[in-house]
């Protein structure tokens, strides 16, 4: 790693790059010329005084390619030189004063020892390294500790996180210091989610409460605390809706199949409004029962929502209305020939085709004590299905046909091609508008 210090230059003697030529020629003869590439650049990092970066150059080309005997002489000289190097430095910045960068020194030191061993070099420290680097580690643990109260009576509840985890994943803690680190970091999470709280940012109260509990589980140690702070949170920000049954425009309800509402509402009210996202209260199950079973299938306006609202103490009313909507049969006839049962010649109709159905949900939140519409937002899609019958002039009941046949005759064929048509759309728009919906309901919340 080069950091812009000062650092003692090794030299090769004149013509040192022309003798490593033979090991250069020797990779590229082998067909591994990105591999020379790394070689030559590690020696060229080593006259630049560079000793960790020629080592870890050297550790890629080792690598690559484990035979190239030089690499591994070179690793063992530039990556000791290495080692020195950061045990200096890490005591040069722990006498002034800087416990975290002297830490980073013998965590990057460990890292190289890493890579090295695992390309086969074995590097070598000084016999007090392992006291040095413990000492440098219990500075920087206490030092990140003391700053993250600081930084926590100052806001800095982000900043005082990120140290603390820094410390834990980078600086090996004992089972002790890992311990108060997860505390302070608790303690963190808590006092910003006390700040959100006192300033009515309720969501993000929430939301950092879950974290603090995330560090030692609902059940740890302080879990109390946090459980408290979302629940403050919860009564002080949640919303009470009412969800009114989907109804549809007058001008389309010819246009779309009569159990389409009902269909919506009763994938809105299984999958979705049972499990409504904190801060959503549903009210009124009366107004969920509807839903479910289908009534109230003409259009709600704002006024009767914010009517039906105010009956079961909600704070806002969401209406959803199916109010566009357009359908397209594309159809083809062929004559079929057939005999009555009686054994006479005659003909019958097939009629064959796909039907096609586009429709727009939108969705209104309407406030329920001034009646204003909030919002509104909508989600379309369309969907086609085929479909295939039989006419006859006649009674097709005479007629000798097979039993595949005689069933194109049933006259079930459009309700059996909308019940198709329901259950795509619904399949295909239910989530994206309950999930639409919620996010402008979560919106409402501070």
């Amino acid at each position: 790693m080069h950091d812009g210090r000062s650092h003692a230059v090794t030299r090769f003697p004149t013509g040192g790059l022309r003798r490593m030529a033979p090991a250069l020629a020797a990779l590229a003869i082998a067909g591994c010329a990105s591999t020379g590439k790394k070689y030559e650049q590690a020696v060229q990092m080593e006259q630049q005084g560079r000793a960790a970066d020629a080592a870890q150059r050297y550790v890629d080309v080792l690598k690559r390619d484990p035979g190239v005997a030089d690499a591994r002489l070179r690793l063992k000289e530039t990556g000791d030189r290495a080692m020195a190097d950061y045990a200096r430095e890490a005591e040069s910045l722990s006498a002034a004063g800087r416990p975290d960068a002297a830490a980073d020194r013998f965590a990057d030191a460990d890292a190289l020892r890493r890579a090295a061993t695992g390309a086969g070099v074995e590097l070598a420290v000084s016999d007090d390294y392992a006291r040095r680097r413990a000492d440098a580690y219990d500075r920087a643990i206490e030092g990140t500790l003391a700053e993250s109260r600081d930084a926590g009576t100052r806001g800095g509840w982000d900043a005082a996180v990120s140290r603390l985890e820094r410390a834990a994943s980078r600086y090996q803690p004992t089972a002790e210091q890992k311990r108060r680190l997860d505390q302070a970091r608790y303690d963190a999470f808590l006092g910003h989610a006390r700040h959100e709280l006192e300033t009515g940012r309720f969501r993000e109260a929430f939301a950092q409460a879950a974290r603090a509990l995330d560090v030692f589980g609902r059940t740890g140690i302080d879990a109390d605390a946090a459980l408290a702070m979302q629940g403050e949170a919860l009564r002080r920000g949640s919303v009470h809706v009412a969800m009114l049954p989907p109804g549809v425009r007058d001008a389309f309800r010819d246009s779309v199949p009569g159990d389409l509402a009902p269909a919506m509402g009763e994938a809105l009210a299984t999958r979705h409004w049972s499990q409504p996202p904190a801060f959503v209260v549903l009210v009124g199950r009366p107004f969920l029962e509807d839903v479910r079973y289908g009534r109230g299938q003409r259009e709600t306006t704002p006024y009767d929502a914010a009517l039906r609202g105010r009956q079961v103490g909600a704070d806002l009313a969401v209406v959803v209305t199916v109010d566009s909507a357009r359908r397209e049969d594309g159809v083809t006839t062929d004559r079929v020939a057939a005999k009555t049962r009686a054994g006479a010649d005659t003909a019958y109709t097939v009629n064959q085709g796909r039907r096609t159905l586009w429709t727009r949900f939108r969705f209104t939140l309407v406030e329920v004590g001034s009646r204003r519409t909030l919002y509104t937002g909508a989600v379309d899609g369309h969907t086609s299905a085929p479909y295939r019958y039989a006419t006859f002039r006649g009674d097709a009941g005479a007629l000798d046909l097979h039993r595949g046949d005689r069933d194109l005759f049933r006259g079930d064929w459009e309700r059996r091609v909308n019940q198709e048509l329901v259950r795509e759309l619904v399949d295909q728009l239910n989530d994206r508008l309950a999930s639409a919906i919620f996010d402008r309901l979560l919106a409402q919340v501070p």
